[in-house]
């Protein structure tokens, strides 16, 4: 018996209304009442299916397992590729030093291995690092200066590092006396004057610019003259000091550092400066580290403005290139048809 506007309806006995569960709502029954006993239910009629398939959520697909050789390099600590060099000097230096002075049997041999991380102990390494630090010296036989001699110790310490080894030569008391050995030898080495001077590059003065550009060596009316104007206008706009800085710059595509600008009726050149160079990696070091970003405005001369030469260059580039470095090889002849450049990136012995 139910209870239907009001009126009691009878059911016969075969026929009982479907279980009601959580998945099924009281107030949907999922079948036809009728207050005519004689009349059979009609289960036949179209409803709402409550207990529809379930949509299922694409599975995620994940990369594929990694072997043990590249998670083994990827947990190591890198270094750049200047500083692997270094590195590997001074583990040549220090191999061979070493070796050298144990053929002199009048000496106390030198017992500790750099190539052994795990079997160093600090008071062995702590001599021969001593006697390594005052006995190096340049193929010619001169002294190395202050900061190599400092230099030469940070290297082991990061070389021990990069082993698991973590020593702070300059901090841990059992290795006061490298300390004392360094600080001296560097007292004695500037008092005679030698690191005092440290070499720096020529800055250009305004007298020799002027001649460069009076000269025609450098300009816009040839293809050459213009990819060396963009050259030294980058490199004093942007701080770009080396090559390999010139040879990563990219004039269009994803990893392009350029962006053009239109603010205030005049045009500006924004660019920023990719990660993963030495001074932000864009690892857990630099994490929180701004990255550079230098904007160039129009010069008030036309014939040198940094902004209308940039211009000028692109436009002189070949529309369609896969080539998406920004310094490309200037043509020698055919190059009045209005592409001056070649689909082809300039070396950095060329730059």
């Amino acid at each position: 018996m139910l209870m239907l506007n009001n009126s009691v309806v009878f059911l016969p006995e075969s026929i009982k209304p479907p279980a009601v569960t959580d998945d099924v709502a009281n107030f949907d029954l999922g079948y036809i009442l009728s207050s005519d006993e004689d009349q059979p239910v009609d289960y036949s009629v179209t409803r709402k299916c409550l207990c529809a398939e379930k949509k299922t959520k694409p599975a995620r697909v994940y990369k594929k397992p990694q072997s043990e050789d590249v998670m083994k390099d990827l947990s190591q600590k890198h270094f750049a590729a200047e500083t692997d060099k270094k590195l590997r000097w001074v583990l040549h230096t220090y191999n061979e030093w070493s070796e050298q002075r144990n053929c002199n049997h009048d000496q106390v041999p030198i017992t500790c291995d750099l190539d052994k991380f795990v079997c160093i102990e600090k008071h062995t390494l702590c001599h021969a690092l001593c006697r390594f630090v005052c006995e190096i010296c340049k193929i010619n036989g001169e002294d190395y200066p202050l900061k190599t001699i400092y230099e030469i110790i940070i290297y082991v310490q990061m070389l021990l590092e990069s082993h698991g080894v973590f020593w702070k030569f300059f901090e841990d008391p059992e290795f006061s006396d490298l300390k004392y050995t360094v600080d001296n030898i560097m007292k004695e080495r500037a008092m005679s004057g030698l690191g005092s001077y440290i070499k720096q590059a020529t800055v250009l003065s305004f007298e020799q610019e002027e001649f460069l550009w009076q000269n025609r060596y450098l300009g816009i009316s040839n293809p050459e003259q213009l990819v060396k104007i963009l050259l030294f206008l980058l490199g004093i706009h942007y701080a770009l000091c080396v090559g390999a800085e010139h040879c990563a710059l990219h004039s269009i595509g994803h990893n392009s550092q350029f962006c053009f600008i239109f603010k205030e009726g005049i045009h500006h050149i924004l660019y920023t400066e990719d990660l993963g160079t030495k001074n932000n990696s864009g690892g857990l070091r630099h994490k929180k580290i701004q990255t550079k970003t230098v904007t160039i405005f129009p010069g008030p001369n036309r014939d040198r403005c940094p902004v209308r030469i940039f211009t000028l260059y692109h436009c002189k580039l070949p529309l369609k290139r896969k080539c998406t470095a920004l310094y490309l090889h200037p043509k020698k002849s055919n190059w009045q048809d209005g592409v001056w450049y070649k689909v082809r990136a300039l070396g950095i012995n060329q730059l």
